[in-house]
């Protein structure tokens, strides 16, 4: 079980308005065992998580002469705070029980560090400047991507999915089963992985575990975990970037284009490569990670807890030892994805359902770049991804899905046969479809669609039963657990 947003914003001190819509906040604090230092937070590091999390329109004149600042309702001195993301002086610790910062755009001034009014002539804003910036990143947690041209990779847990072509050993049948593709049926064009790397594949996930404890023995937050040389109850291997999110693994501070089968393969290796992207955590600290409420900054190497917690507030602002084999670009992955979770709040639309704001198409090149620039250089056209659209959101990805998913899902159970259109007529026959039957062949082709056809049912014994098929096919296996919980052994079933 996950925080939802509204849970996470309890813990705010600080909060960005725009009039009197909250965008959003963190939780500025120093660390719990020196309470009188500054918080944790740089306003270079403010100024980057609110790059990343939102898109906001400068004046139409002379747009580059303004910077994007905070300003605090009050008459206290340097109440405006430019967000300049090369300065590293701390964020203001908040002197009341919470901070409402304003955010507006500051056209220099002569005295940029006195009390400044929202009505000064160098201070500018407006209702709606500030839009959910859309990251082609981001995915859900515990969410994976919908893109087709991924499915055929192997991950450790799918639903109702099909292995290789070729039949395991029987005498393997009882272990751990296999890795498997992460959709129910795979169109041939859709699949790129031969037999041979796909065995390769699985033993690299199958391996994924033991290589991350013997290049990070112990709990890289809390430094336990590892008895007597060897890995401890509680310690658990975990990936920085998701298994289930591989294909957002930065390449080339970028993500490999959806159709460049090679780059992925790069980032799916990536993913599963000990060195690269595995640390080893205590299990409360995991589940976590995992949840985005705790993260380490990939410049200064302390740990940054989102989240007023009480079981990680210990670890906030502790500096800790990383493994020099992950690059620098993976921990800020996980650092971003964890400001997108936690710093934006729930009044802002997604950006997949504005239709009045103008996105223009991205660059389509072999790695597509990421550029978390000067938000004043960008203006309105700036292209917003956020991959909640792209991934979980866009309405035609869903419907794709969820029509695929009901042709797979009957035909894990029933292979193919030929149109309805060539079969002799025969009344009312009963199809199965799920839990359901149905019995009008129209209503049955239109469910599938015009390309796919079902397997017909003869009616033996007071039975439906489907048609025994003489030609062998592939086999299938059946869903099995997460990594700690992986199945028995896993069901096969005929496939054509």
């Amino acid at each position: 079980m996950s925080l939802s947003k509204p849970q996470r914003a309890m813990s705010w001190n600080v909060e960005f308005f725009n009039f009197s819509l909250r965008v959003g906040g963190v939780c500025q604090r120093p660390p719990p065992d020196l309470p009188g230092l500054p918080g944790l937070l740089s306003v270079a590091d403010i100024a980057h998580e609110l790059n990343v999390c939102f898109v906001c329109d400068p004046p139409a004149d002379n747009a580059a002469s303004w910077a994007p600042a905070l300003l605090l309702p009050s008459p206290s001195a340097k109440n405006l705070i430019i967000l300049d993301q090369r300065n590293n002086d701390p964020f203001p610790m908040p002197t009341a029980d919470v901070h409402s910062y304003q955010y507006v755009f500051h056209l220099d001034c002569a005295h940029p560090e006195d009390p400044h009014k929202i009505n000064d002539t160098c201070i500018y804003r407006k209702p709606g400047m500030i839009k959910r910036r859309k990251d082609q990143r981001y995915i859900d947690i515990g969410s994976r991507s919908s893109d087709p041209n991924v499915a055929d990779f192997p991950t450790r847990t799918s639903s109702r999915t099909r292995t290789s072509s070729l039949k395991r050993d029987s005498t393997h049948s009882s272990r751990s089963p296999s890795p498997s593709r992460t959709v129910a049926s795979i169109p041939d064009e859709l699949c790129f992985i031969p037999p041979d790397e796909r065995r390769e594949m699985t033993r690299i996930i199958n391996q994924y575990a033991t290589n991350v404890f013997q290049s990070c023995p112990r709990c890289v937050i809390t430094g336990e975990g590892n008895y007597y040389g060897i890995q401890g109850p509680g310690l658990e291997a975990a990936h920085i970037v998701p298994q289930s999110q591989w294909n957002k693994y930065p390449i080339d501070e970028g993500i490999p284009e959806s159709g460049n089968i090679e780059l992925l393969k790069i980032a799916w290796r990536s993913t599963w490569d000990a060195q690269r992207n595995g640390i080893m955590l205590l299990s409360i600290v995991h589940r976590c990670f995992d949840a985005r409420l705790i993260a380490i900054h990939p410049k200064t190497k302390l740990v940054r807890v989102f989240v007023n917690y009480d079981p990680l507030n210990k670890y906030h602002g502790k500096k800790v030892n990383l493994p020099r084999s992950v690059p620098v670009e993976v921990w800020q992955h996980h650092w971003d994805m964890c400001c997108l979770e936690n710093t934006v709040g729930t009044s802002l639309p997604f950006p997949g359902s504005l239709t009045d704001i103008d996105i223009p198409e991205l660059p389509k090149p072999k790695v597509q770049k990421l550029d978390h620039g000067d938000p004043t250089k960008q203006g309105s056209s700036f292209k917003a991804t956020d991959s909640k659209a792209t991934d979980t959101q866009a309405t035609d990805i869903q419907a794709t899905d969820i029509q695929a998913s009901s042709v797979s899902i009957y035909h894990g159970s029933h292979p193919p046969s030929p149109p309805l259109s060539k079969r002799a007529s025969v009344e009312r026959e009963p199809w199965p479809f799920g839990k359901e039957i149905l019995n009008d062949p129209d209503i049955v082709q239109q469910v599938i669609g015009e390309d796919k056809v079902l397997e017909e049912i003869n009616i033996e014994d007071g039975r439906g039963r489907p048609r025994k098929r003489k030609q062998p096919g592939c086999t299938a296996t059946e869903e099995y657990a997460e990594d700690r919980d992986s199945a028995d052994g896993a069901k096969k079933q005929r496939l054509d």
